[in-house]
């Protein structure tokens, strides 16, 4: 399953979720802005989240989208 995240003002993000045990999973940003990672995971219901670290201290509202 292929993760992306559009947060252009970010400078970095991470995944976690139910797949990983707590753990972060880095997330590479293309020059358009948006963050990606790709798992391999079996036919399921899953729980994520995305942790994103900012350039400032506010961090701006971002558009979630999910491949499925």
């Amino acid at each position: 399953m292929e993760f992306q995240l559009f947060a252009p003002q970010n400078k970095a993000a991470s995944l976690m979720g139910c797949f990983s045990n707590g753990q972060e999973i880095p997330m590479q940003k293309d020059e358009s802005g948006y963050f990606q990672t790709q798992i391999d995971l079996a036919d399921g219901i899953y729980q994520s989240k995305f942790r994103v670290r900012s350039n400032t201290e506010s961090t701006p509202k971002i558009r979630l989208v999910y491949e499925v």
